[in-house]
């Protein structure tokens, strides 16, 4: 189930990891749908940016498999 990413969810989302006891968070709100197409099109999506590991790149200037490990990252349903 898709859901859109709004303020209140974000909020929600924070609060809870702090509340959890988390340190760090890197959310990320492009859909995988995206990513799977800038994986399979990377001329389409020049500019998508991620996050990597404490850092931001250009999706389609990743590594593959790098590429594939950021689209099958474990999704929680709120």
């Amino acid at each position: 189930m898709s859901k859109t990413v709004t303020f209140d969810l974000m909020k929600a989302i924070l609060k809870r990891s702090l509340a959890g006891g988390g340190m760090i968070f890197q959310g990320n709100t492009t859909s995988v749908k995206e990513l799977e197409d800038a994986y399979g099109h990377p001329d389409k999506h020049p500019n998508l940016i991620v996050r990597v590991g404490g850092f931001s790149a250009r999706f389609t200037t990743l590594d593959r498999d790098l590429q594939r490990e950021i689209i099958t990252r474990r999704r929680h349903n709120i």
